[in-house]
């Protein structure tokens, strides 16, 4: 599902972007309110996500601009500061949802895809393998049942692996999926320092090791 992060504020959350690619959306964004209107009735992404520092400000401006022109995308609002009459005034204007920060990734993706559901949007099926058990939906990662937390850059990473299992992943893929592109360098060694963090969590504490390093090429997952 595409999700537009329409962001109007001075405060978004750094880790938005990642984290929704980590859930599996495509992402596209835009500080415009005109644009935003375009691209919600031109491209029809599933969801709208709204950043502004207080709700029932710009906010409002999107959510009404968007009814007029006969945009029906649902909005979701994450707001640095949201006040009783700023959460109403957002949803009087047309927004579906609003929350305030601070609040857990895992919950926006959460949001997100519950709006998006109400349009038919599929669910994912959890990527599988040997013990590991991903589920993209809810964001929960186990291994031989039992949960493992994972941050939204790890389980993106991860679920990047899982969908190719046995095949060399680059860092210069691990890096698309899990961060946005205008924010972090390829050749920065937060990959590295990422599968690592999920080797530690998934692998060695049970004497296996999933995650292969291939010299020079990346990584690989095998079960």
């Amino acid at each position: 599902m595409k999700v537009l992060i329409v962001d109007l504020g001075r405060h978004t959350h750094p880790n938005l972007t990642g984290a929704l690619r980590a859930h599996t959306f495509a992402v596209e964004t835009t500080q415009s309110v005109t644009q935003a209107v375009w691209l919600c009735r031109e491209t029809g992404p599933g969801v709208a996500v709204v950043c502004v520092d207080d709700a029932g400000g710009r906010d409002r401006e999107v959510a009404t601009r968007l009814r007029d022109a006969g945009a029906w995308t649902p909005v979701l609002v994450v707001a640095h500061h949201a006040s009783a009459a700023g959460v109403v005034s957002a949803l009087e204007a047309g927004a579906d949802d609003v929350v305030a920060r601070p609040v857990r990734l895992t919950e926006i993706s959460a949001r997100v895809r519950a709006l998006g559901r109400r349009r038919g949007d599929p669910v994912p099926p959890p990527l599988v393998s040997g013990p590991v058990r991903c589920d993209l939906a809810s964001g929960e990662v186990t291994r031989d049942g039992v949960p493992v937390e994972l941050s939204p850059g790890q389980l993106a990473v991860l679920a990047e692996l899982l969908r190719h299992p046995g095949r060399v992943v680059t860092r210069a893929e691990l890096l698309e999926v899990a961060w946005d592109p205008a924010a972090q360098e390829a050749d920065s060694n937060v990959v590295d320092q990422m599968i690592a963090r999920v080797r530690r969590k998934l692998g060695t504490p049970y004497g296996a090791e999933h995650l292969q390093t291939v010299r020079g090429r990346g990584y690989r997952w095998v079960a």
